[in-house]
């Protein structure tokens, strides 16, 4: 049978912290926790402001959606949406057909879709196809605008008011 040991260990190993450092350590926990405790405070009112700022954005839409419907303004109220770019390039992959296609990608048909909806009685659609000479940005929706107005407003006058919903 082995004989045990018993070893020696410094005294060093086993020094404990004077009371005041130990007290000087509790605070500092205490003030981490109450600065957690504020920051995460101040990111709830933080997020608290910015919905009801997108609430009370979604119910001024909701009004000029009702302007625009109302006949006896002369007023028009729309919303423009874009698709990715990526899903209207032919050819369409469903995935991406790996490296050699990064440098054939330039050779394909690049195209922009752009939907806007005009709420009248009833809504109306329109679904416009753009090319890449017209970047994906606002100049897209500024082209959108352009077209609908001139297929829309064709033989009657221009609406005196435009009410616009992008998203950029």
């Amino acid at each position: 049978m082995p004989r045990m040991r018993s070893v020696s260990l410094s005294a060093s190993i086993f020094t404990m912290p004077s009371v005041s450092a130990l007290a000087r350590a509790r605070e500092l926990a205490w003030t981490s926790l109450a600065v957690l405790a504020a920051m995460a405070e101040a990111a709830k009112a933080e997020r608290a402001a910015h919905i009801s700022e997108e609430r009370k954005e979604r119910l001024r839409y909701y009004d000029r959606r009702e302007l625009g419907r109302d006949p006896q303004l002369d007023s028009v109220s729309l919303i423009l949406d874009k698709c990715d770019s990526t899903k209207t390039t032919v050819p369409w992959f469903k995935q991406s057909p790996g490296a050699w296609w990064s440098a054939l990608r330039k050779e394909c048909l690049c195209q922009h879709l752009l939907g806007v909806l005009v709420h009248d009685r009833p809504d109306k659609i329109f679904l416009y196809t753009v090319n890449d000479t017209i970047k994906g940005d606002a100049n897209l929706n500024i082209e959108g605008i352009r077209r609908l107005l001139l297929h829309k407003y064709e033989s009657k006058p221009l609406p005196e008011t435009l009410f616009v919903q992008a998203d950029n």
